[in-house]
């Protein structure tokens, strides 16, 4: 098993949300796919993998960072309603100087950390409906 991944029986083998697996896939890929339509793509290979494992204890100190965010999220939603907070945070929602992005970000992408995710490839495939959709 990966180095400083410490799980108990009856733990997670897998990050315990979406919303985690999403926050590691945004750093492990550096936010390339924000934007992008994946309709009838899909992504596998060592990004999956690297994303989807729980993260080391060492790490789940600064993602409570962000579990503290989602709340106060849901707050503001309460507060101001959800369209005009969702339209501030599509200003602030994928910031690269968040310290939680951070510290994921070098976890997945640096040659010295303690695991084998920094050379980790991303495979992206498409699937058509039909031969003449796939060749346009």
């Amino acid at each position: 098993f990966y180095k400083g991944i410490n799980t108990a029986i009856g733990d997670c083998s897998i990050v315990p949300s979406v919303g985690q697996f999403r926050r590691n896939f945004y750093a492990f890929t550096g936010g390339m796919f924000s934007g992008v339509d994946l309709n009838g793509g899909f992504v596998l290979g060592g990004a999956m993998t690297a994303t989807l494992l729980p993260l080391p204890n060492s790490l789940l100190r600064v993602q409570a960072l962000g579990t503290v965010r989602e709340i106060m999220i849901r707050k503001m939603r309460l507060f101001f309603g959800f369209r005009v907070c969702d339209l501030l945070l599509k200003f602030v929602e994928e910031d690269k100087n968040d310290r939680c992005y951070r510290a994921l970000h070098r976890y997945y992408n640096n040659p010295e950390a303690k695991n084998d995710f920094w050379s980790s490839d991303i495979d992206v495939f498409f699937a058509a409906s039909s031969l003449e959709q796939g060749l346009a």
